[in-house]
């Protein structure tokens, strides 16, 4: 049940939030243990709605700090968690194609 609770606090902080909250919720993240966390927040990192917080994720997304098993899910999240985010993403996904493609 908490679970739920801090996904939806996750995910407004997310859509309401700045630049630091970002990087305060990214940073619990990247030292994160459990798996099931790991998994809440890289979906709730999704939510965001700012395009610079968008492209920062997908930039994110495509370097070596998220797991190459996690980084399919956390790219559909960038999408599904926010529907104003899916021309965005498309558009970034368009311009990295080849990037996507070999990550």
């Amino acid at each position: 049940r908490s679970v739920n609770i801090r996904s939806v606090v996750y995910c407004t902080a997310m859509r309401e939030g700045n630049q630091q909250d970002f990087d305060k919720l990214f940073n619990k993240y990247k030292t994160e243990t459990v798996a099931t966390e790991e998994t809440l927040i890289l979906n709730s990192l999704g939510c965001v709605k700012d395009k610079t917080l968008v492209s920062k994720y997908f930039d994110i997304i495509m370097s070596e700090d998220i797991r190459r098993q996690d980084k399919s899910s956390a790219l559909s999240g960038l999408y599904t968690e926010n529907n104003e985010n899916v021309e965005e993403v498309f558009d970034l996904v368009e311009k990295n194609l080849e990037k996507l493609a070999n990550s």
